[in-house]
């Protein structure tokens, strides 16, 4: 296959983009008998972090400004996304969670919007949205911790949450089955908290991508994703698959929110020689 690439960068499909490097990495192992690479790494760090949660939403609770808190749940999707960039230097970041934000990449960072998109949360999350669809990343602490706060926070506003995940698995990324326990897990372990009760009261509903690959292809979703989607208030994509490698300059109908911590290699792009954060609010066109 490298060979082919090699004398013709189309000969799988169109150029090797994020996109078909996805399909084709996971078209061979499945080739294989390599379905889901990762199963008990994501098992273990989900269990690591579920135990990690009540402490983090905790910690968000006793914050008393809005806008504070909303740029700290921003963050936190950022610390989620670093730990699971820093995931093979075989540490429990689910211990140090609490304080991972504060060893996030040094500014400037490559795009930072973080302050027009606490104050857009803080605004719009109280008196103008009803429905955010959220793209999730990968599994374990990367959404428990750094989005399931998130989502609790939006959900006690009396936002609809919609959460996506691809049906099948690939890389790390949490799929569509993996949210649905995950959720059923939150509400065993803490029957009474907000996040449970939103989850109870279907104000927090789990939605198949339509993609089987951990990035999207937003022309390609599933139709009850683009039905669901089309009265969203707004969009977020958490993640470097999601929000750079893919879908950094996509246009919506209605506010989105790009969060990711960038690797190296991909960050170079834009001129930075180190890992970087990547925090992008735009306004609808």
């Amino acid at each position: 296959m490298l060979d082919d690439f090699s004398q013709d960068p189309e000969s799988h499909g169109g150029p090797p983009d994020a996109m078909l490097l996805y399909r084709l990495r996971d078209l061979c192992l499945r080739e294989l008998g390599f379905d889901d690479i990762y199963t008990q790494a994501k098992d273990e760090s989900t269990r690591a972090a579920l135990l990690v949660l009540p402490s983090v939403l905790a910690a968000i609770d006793d914050i008393s400004d809005d806008v504070s808190r909303s740029e700290a749940l921003i963050r936190g999707m950022l610390a989620g996304n670093l730990a699971a960039l820093d995931s093979t230097d075989d540490r429990d970041w689910s211990a140090d969670f609490l304080t991972l934000s504060d060893s996030l990449p040094p500014k400037p960072w490559v795009v930072d919007d973080t302050e027009g998109a606490a104050q857009a949360w803080s605004n719009g999350g109280e008196d103008k949205w009803s429905k955010a669809v959220i793209f999730c990343a990968g599994a374990g602490s990367e959404t428990v911790l750094g989005m399931l706060p998130a989502v609790r926070d939006l959900a006690k506003r009396n936002v609809q949450v919609i959460l996506v995940a691809p049906d099948m698995p690939s890389g790390a990324a949490i799929t569509h089955e993996d949210l649905m326990n995950l959720l059923h897990q939150v509400q065993a372990a803490a029957p009474d908290d907000a996040l449970s009760i939103a989850i109870s009261s279907s104000r927090i509903l789990v939605l198949n991508s339509g993609s089987d690959l951990q990035a999207i292809d937003l022309s390609a979703v599933s139709p009850e994703l683009a039905y669901a989607a089309s009265d969203a208030d707004a969009i977020m994509l958490h993640g470097q698959s999601h929000g750079w490698e893919t879908n950094f300059g996509a246009r919506f109908k209605c506010p989105s929110l790009r969060v990711a911590v960038v690797q190296q290699q991909a960050a170079g792009d834009l001129g930075e020689r180190h890992s970087s954060c990547v925090v992008k609010y735009t306004i609808a066109v």
